[in-house]
């Protein structure tokens, strides 16, 4: 198999493939988007630079975004969010202000909704539930406080649904087909 059929299908399993894949992400993102905008932009909630540890939630949001985490670090806060912060203070121009945060928000978004995407192909491709039934169980799923609060938390919990939803997916892909997993950490000790 080639790189480029490779490289298509990673975008295939991770992003919407279909048009109704694209109704849930599309869905999701601009209701999530709409709470994520007005929170980012009309309140601090999300960062406040001028609090050196937050207690929103118990999460500490402004750590995680700054240093990666506070005293014990998520290794996905040491992959992602050197890079998010770098892009929110390009787009912001620099500052720490309502874009910042829109920026951070927004990121949270989308990663909720691709995860809800991965949901959904999951009940439609594995499980081979109705259309109808497979909505039905990513909106029930989509309207609890955790995918709620993820929606424009800056936090590692967005990225770790999301990759455990992708992996949950990916997994069943692999053991749908008969075929082995290519992940070295996957792999049986000797």
């Amino acid at each position: 198999m080639s790189l480029k059929q490779k490289t298509a299908d990673v975008f295939k399993t991770v992003f919407p493939s279909r048009g109704e894949e694209f109704l849930v992400f599309s869905g999701f993102t601009l209701l999530y988007g709409i709470l994520a905008t007005k929170i980012a932009l009309g309140y601090t909630i999300i960062f406040d630079n001028r609090i050196p540890w937050d207690a929103y939630f118990s999460f500490d949001n402004r750590a995680i975004v700054m240093t990666g985490g506070g005293f014990e670090r998520h290794p996905l806060a040491n992959y992602f969010f050197g890079w998010i912060r770098e892009f929110a203070l390009l787009v912001s121009g620099g500052k720490m202000d309502g874009n910042f945060r829109l920026v951070l928000a927004w990121f949270s978004v989308i990663t909720v909704s691709l995860s809800l995407v991965q949901i959904y192909k999951y009940l439609r491709n594995i499980t081979k539930l109705p259309i109808w039934l497979s909505y039905l169980i990513v909106v029930f799923f989509s309207l609890f406080s955790t995918n709620i609060l993820l929606s424009f938390t800056p936090e590692t919990y967005t990225y770790t649904l999301f990759f455990l939803c992708l992996f949950n997916y990916y997994a069943a892909l692999k053991h749908r087909k008969d075929e082995k997993f290519q992940c070295w950490h996957l792999q049986q000790a000797p």
